[in-house]
């Protein structure tokens, strides 16, 4: 292990060659992982897989509208990226296919924009004990389709949870303003929540009009 710092302040992650550098600072030996299996990952697999397959049975004029099309996510750093053509057209479809599970209907042959603005979570808030994990949260928009990010049991002394902290669990129902998702947490993490740990809980509400995620919103409580 050795750690690094660059003279221009560069940012660099990931693997090179047979050396992994990391955001902070230091890089390590590579070493090939031991992914364990799960339905959701194998689901996942095959979404992607059954999707680019799928693309080249579009006409010219679809493919074309795909590439005139684009949204954006953000790589580890937060930088923008933007997602079009054929990748927009794999993405939008699995989005949509995690949401109803089912991965094997094209959803869109040709992409639609938003239906209506959606970042509008106001004071999220989590309550949670060894036995109820409830969200609460004011809103103005109704909110049926909530993807739910839980991280497991971390240390209270965590601040900034890593990406591959969180887990995701389901889509929730937030019209009411509030959810219990106990249920949905223990069935994906295999776990509880254990008095002293902090959980972080994640919201991104989806649109599936377009088969695309709006803002993260994020809050972390201490296990009662």
């Amino acid at each position: 292990m050795a750690k690094y710092i660059f003279s221009d302040n560069g940012k660099k992650s990931g693997k090179a060659d047979a050396t992994v550098f990391m955001r902070n600072g230091v890089s390590r030996d590579w070493i090939y992982p031991n992914n364990t299996y799960s339905d959701l990952k194998q689901f996942q697999i095959e979404c992607i897989s059954f999707y680019s397959s799928q693309w080249q049975f579009l006409t010219q004029d679809e493919m074309i509208l795909w590439q005139n099309y684009s949204y954006t996510h953000h790589d580890s750093f937060y930088n923008n990226i933007v997602v079009k053509g054929a990748q927009a057209f794999i993405g939008t479809n699995s989005n949509m296919a995690l949401k109803f599970l089912n991965n094997s209907t094209i959803y869109f042959t040709s992409p639609n924009q938003r239906s209506r603005p959606f970042e509008n979570i106001t004071n999220l808030s989590t309550s949670i004990d060894s036995v109820n994990y409830l969200i609460t949260c004011d809103t103005s928009l109704v909110l049926r389709d909530v993807a739910l990010y839980t991280s497991d049991n971390l240390s209270p002394g965590v601040f900034k949870p890593r990406r591959c902290d969180f887990y995701f669990c389901t889509f929730i129902d937030l019209n009411s303003g509030s959810a219990d998702v106990t249920s949905a947490m223990s069935t994906r993490l295999g776990t509880s929540p254990i008095s002293g740990s902090k959980i972080f809980t994640r919201l991104i509400p989806f649109d599936r009009v377009s088969g695309t995620y709006a803002t993260a919103f994020q809050v972390s409580s201490i296990v009662a």
